[in-house]
């Protein structure tokens, strides 16, 4: 607008401050509408509505444009206008819509595509053999709104009629070009056209009626559809999950079909289109955390929901923090429900997403270039968004089960001061707000730590607190999170349960001057401590091996890694009875099949101190015939220095039981 003012003078800026009255804010119509008011082909003083402002520019810029004469074959090729509008892009090279094209203007296919050529020379449509579309883009909805209504408002007719020639093979282009239609119709305050509702009882109709190949087709295709018709495509949605395709598995060619799986396959992208309109984004919400619970034959599935989800609740360059914190209710809804727990994915994934402090975008500029770079966040438009999700992490937080335990990790991350995407620098203001978050997250997790909790909880939040030491932290977060740790009193049980859970890369890199005999000590310190304090917090090795197990189970049920397992065992390698204690009550464990690694973990301890006890036991699996105990002893299989007889007895034993974890625990020890 700033450089058309700049060209026309003092009449254009009249138009266009008389165009921001009536209602368009379209670039392209406002350069179309100043070339034509510069050659005195309109008057603008007569233009009172946004309708007839549109009608009047753009039937001018067609005359402007001169579409008719012998140059073209089909004279006028206003048909053909139209025709491409309704399918655009089409690449009218394809058989199908030369033939459907044939068909339906009855004409010669040879003449249609001279004719193509000439309004391709014309500018206004592109050029083949690339998909050919009408130029610019609002020029083609006006092109096919006009064909498709009458003055009075009624459908003509032409959508149903262009749909019944080429919905076969151009469903995706065609329902995407009438839909976006049918909606700005809607949102210009138009209703009662019901452009599609012929259309969309005829899909409705194939869809019921097909297999899987079919509904996977129409549902692809309606994936441009979905944004602008969402009631419509969430009533095919429910239809595919509550009316399932099934396959007669004794039927003829049962083998070669693909099944429910395959619908459902498209689903995550219809849904993520469907999420951006508020009506339908619970009902959109839930089905997605459906799929991504779901499981299933194509592990795709339940991925692409995730993913979908994740997009959801994510900062976009071009987003609305409505729709973040629109999200972030539905996270604390799903929050409610039996399966929010079940797995690593929570509902406080997304409010982790909602949470990141800078955002990244990739897409296409034209056809040829694709752009990728990161961008910050306005906090004065994202900040009452991350208050409120910070507001609810610390009323989860104040909870003794897996909610509070899923709020650690992330008010943890929130600590450190991570890189920015794609190298972009960091404002002074971002550094002002990240340290406000950084500070309140600190707050609450020295604040909840003194408050009554179970020694897991106490154990993630003194991991959380002690990550905040790294140099990854800006200075005086590491000075209060230091200060802290030292008011902080940590006892017998918790100390075992840091011990568990602690791998040697969860200890914070405390400086530069990094050496692995350093990381070394930290870490076997950590697990004496754990040791020191199991033995003064119970005696006897069945007690200790109990608590042990005890602890470790807590973590497991709900998702809490137990990196730290293995070289807690080891710091047994002297203890003979506990660790046998260990290896009997895992072998009998309610939860053996879960807990293969922690075992496999204790009979390497086992190995390592008393390879004949470790032998004994390694036989006696396979005596058995117990698969987790002779899997766990298969991985535990190689003789590091001084093999016996022995040694290579078992190994032979285990390279000839027939299991695959067996023989590949036994060729990698011979490896």
């Amino acid at each position: 607008r700033a450089l058309a003012v700049q060209v026309l003078g003092d009449e254009f800026r009249n138009f266009a401050n008389h165009l921001a009255q009536i209602g368009s804010n379209s670039p392209l119509v406002i350069v179309a509408g100043g070339r034509l008011i510069a050659k005195r082909k309109i008057d603008p003083s007569t233009l009172t509505t946004l309708q007839e402002f549109r009608s009047t520019i753009f039937n001018r810029l067609l005359e402007e444009v001169d579409i008719r004469g012998p140059r073209f074959v089909i004279d006028p090729p206003r048909p053909i206008l139209e025709l491409i509008a309704a399918l655009g892009p089409v690449d009218v090279e394809n058989q199908q819509f030369q033939e459907s094209a044939h068909v339906f203007l009855g004409d010669p296919v040879d003449e249609i595509l001279a004719t193509i050529d000439a309004l391709a020379s014309n500018g206004i449509i592109t050029p083949r053999p690339k998909p050919v579309r009408v130029i610019p883009d609002v020029l083609s909805d006006y092109i096919l709104e006009e064909r498709c209504i009458s003055a009075g408002g009624q459908s003509t007719r032409y959508a149903d009629r262009v749909y019944e020639q080429f919905g076969a093979h151009s469903l995706k282009e065609l329902m995407r070009n009438l839909a976006e239609l049918d909606w700005r119709r809607g949102q210009a305050g138009e209703t009662g056209l019901n452009l599609l509702n012929g259309i969309w009882t005829d899909i409705h109709e194939r869809f019921r009626a097909g297999d899987e190949y079919v509904r996977h087709s129409i549902l692809s295709d309606l994936a441009g559809t979905a944004i602008y018709q969402p009631d419509n495509v969430i009533a095919l949605i429910k239809a595919a999950i509550d009316d399932p395709v099934q396959v007669d598995p004794s039927g003829e060619w049962s083998h070669y079909r693909v099944g429910q799986e395959y619908v459902l396959s498209t689903l995550p992208n219809l849904l993520e289109a469907t999420a951006y309109h508020p009506d339908p984004l619970k009902e959109s919400v839930t089905t997605l955390w459906e799929l991504a619970k779901r499981g299933g034959d194509r592990a795709s599935i339940d991925g692409a929901a995730k993913s979908v989800l994740k997009r959801l609740a994510s900062w976009h360059r071009f987003g609305n923090p409505a729709l973040n914190f629109a999200m972030l209710v539905q996270a604390i809804r799903l929050t409610r429900r039996d399966d929010a727990f079940t797995s690593d994915f929570t509902p406080f994934t997304l409010i982790n997403q909602i949470l990141e402090r800078d955002g990244q975008y990739s897409e296409w500029r034209d056809d040829d270039t694709y752009s990728v770079g990161g961008f910050g966040l306005n906090y004065a438009a994202v900040g009452p968004v991350r208050e409120s999700a910070l507001d609810y992490l610390e009323f989860a937080l104040a909870g003794n089960g897996a909610p509070a335990l899923c709020v650690i990790p992330i008010m943890g991350s929130l600590l450190h001061n991570f890189l920015t995407r794609m190298g972009r620098e960091r404002t002074a203001d971002e550094d002002e707000w990240q340290n406000r978050e950084r500070e309140r997250c600190l707050n609450a997790l020295v604040h909840r730590y003194g408050e009554p909790a179970r020694a897991l909880l106490k154990a993630k939040i003194y991991d959380a607190l002690r990550s905040a030491t790294a140099i990854s932290c800006p200075e005086p977060l590491r000075q209060s999170a230091t200060a802290a740790l030292a008011e902080i009193a940590v006892n017998d049980a918790v100390a075992i349960v840091d011990a568990i859970c602690t791998a040697e890369h969860d200890l914070p890199l405390l400086s530069e001057d990094f050496t692995e005999t350093g990381w070394e000590r930290r870490i076997t310190e950590l697990m004496i401590k754990g040791r020191s304090s199991l033995e003064r917090l119970t005696a006897g090795a069945a007690d200790q091996a109990r608590f042990t197990l005890d602890q470790t189970s807590a973590c497991l049920e709900v998702s809490v890694k137990t990196g730290g397992f293995h070289r807690f065992m080891l710091a047994f390698s002297d203890c003979p009875d506990y660790l046998a204690e260990m290896a009997d009550q895992l072998i009998t464990h309610p939860q053996a099949g879960e807990m293969i690694g922690h075992l496999s973990s204790v009979l390497s301890s086992i190995h390592g101190a008393d390879p004949a006890a470790f032998r004994q036991r390694a036989f006696s699996a396979l005596e058995s015939g117990a698969v987790h105990v002779i899997r766990a002893a298969a991985n535990n299989l190689r003789v590091f220095e001084g093999a016996t007889e022995e040694d290579i007895a078992v190994i032979q034993a285990y390279g000839g039981y027939p299991d695959p974890v067996a023989k590949r625990g036994a060729i990698f020890a011979i490896t």
